[in-house]
């Protein structure tokens, strides 16, 4: 209570709050985002792709564990 006046339920707790600008620390709520990863395949295609000469060891690796897949 910042005024010492009577306060008698949440709403009118809100309101007086937001009247007097104050924010009451820890009854925040966040907001969960969950974007979307992309496919590993995508991921590793898109790395190869992306500077062929400096992953030239990275595709060897790759080509190797594409002929150990069934």
């Amino acid at each position: 209570m910042i005024t010492q006046e009577p306060i008698t339920s949440r709403s009118q707790h809100r309101e007086h709050l937001h009247r007097h600008g104050v924010i009451e620390v820890g009854n925040e709520r966040l907001s969960v985002s969950r974007e979307g990863l992309p496919a590993v395949k995508d991921d590793l295609a898109a790395a190869l792709e992306a500077s062929p000469e400096r992953h030239a060891e990275a595709r060897a690796v790759s080509e190797r564990a594409k002929g150990a897949l069934p």
